[in-house]
């Protein structure tokens, strides 16, 4: 009969001895038994710490790049845009300050470099530095090339024409005759030294009208050798700009250069005189003015863009543990 039994099936609702096997050892486990082997799962991932509080390769680029296209883009403005519209390149200037100042509060964090928060103050720096290099430029190069290009150009003029009459000129053709006075130049000693000539011709007059002018060029009395005042070619002379943001009126110090050559030489010069640069090719001036602002700016951004990079780089490197 032991045998018999032994090679039955299980009746209905007998214990399964697999299933109680396992559910032995589940209650031996819970019980503070040790549970059976299981199959090893995925480890889990280890983390890196040496990279943690750092920046990506592609975050550390686009922290290079977006400042410096900031800084390009304000210069360009200065360069093509500023003559035309002052108060739209400030009002720009100062809301992309106020939005990188903004987004930059916003994503501030003590505990790790956040590179929104990075960006935002690069981005920042970079507009006040493009603003502040691109009116420095504006106001000493580009500037003055604007203010001879639409200025008109006059020919044939005569040094005993009244100097009213040319109030709107940027660029003056003399006669054959006319020529600078060198020997009747002087300098006025300020923190640089102001010199003026005035321009004859053959023909005596009342008041000197036009002076020859320039900075550190003469001696206190003669020896003018400003611009190609020394060259028998030079007939021209372009007018000298006297509106500057950054720079004092130099009109007012060439006066004072006046008022010592009238009491020096006897000289009666006209109460409003017009001070040029006596040139020979007073378009090549012109065009050089541009050419000089153009390439400052383009020096001055790849200048920023080696910082930019180089801070990038830094940042990327060191991180925050």
């Amino acid at each position: 009969m032991a045998s018999g039994f032994t090679g039955q099936a299980a009746a209905p609702g007998a214990a399964d001895p697999i299933n109680a096997t396992q559910q032995g050892g589940y209650n031996a486990t819970q019980a503070g038994g040790v549970a059976p082997a299981s199959a090893p799962g995925p480890r889990p991932a280890r983390k890196d710490v040496a990279s943690e509080g750092r920046f990506s390769t592609k975050e550390a680029i686009g922290l290079a790049l977006i400042p410096w296209l900031a800084f390009s883009c304000v210069c360009l403005l200065f360069a093509y845009v500023y003559h035309y519209m002052k108060g739209f390149i400030w009002f720009m200037v100062i809301v992309g300050s106020g939005v990188c100042l903004a987004n930059g509060s916003k994503n501030f964090s003590k505990t790790k470099i956040n590179w929104i928060c990075c960006c935002s103050a690069a981005c920042f720096v970079a507009i006040i530095m493009g603003a502040t290099t691109g009116l420095t430029v504006y106001d000493e190069y580009i500037g003055t090339y604007w203010f001879y290009t639409e200025n008109h150009a006059y020919t044939n003029v005569l040094p005993s024409n009244p100097a009213g009459g040319y109030a709107d000129a940027g660029e003056l053709i003399f006669a054959d005759e006319a020529h600078v006075d060198t020997n009747r130049a002087v300098g006025y000693q300020d923190v640089n030294r102001y010199c003026v000539a005035p321009i004859i011709d053959d023909a005596v007059v009342d008041q000197v009208q036009f002076w020859a002018a320039g900075m550190d060029c003469c001696g206190q009395r003669g020896g003018f050798y400003c611009d190609d005042s020394w060259s028998e070619k030079a007939r021209s002379g372009v007018v000298i700009r006297d509106v500057s943001v950054l720079r004092q009126e130099t009109h007012v110090q060439y006066l004072q250069a006046v008022r010592a050559a009238e009491a020096a030489f006897d000289l009666v010069s006209a109460s409003e005189p017009i001070f040029v640069r006596f040139v020979i090719d007073p378009e090549l001036v012109t065009l050089n003015c541009w050419r000089a602002g153009v390439g400052i700016l383009f020096i001055t951004s790849m200048v920023f863009l080696l910082i930019s990079i180089t801070s990038a780089w830094v940042v990327k490197s060191v991180g925050v543990k």
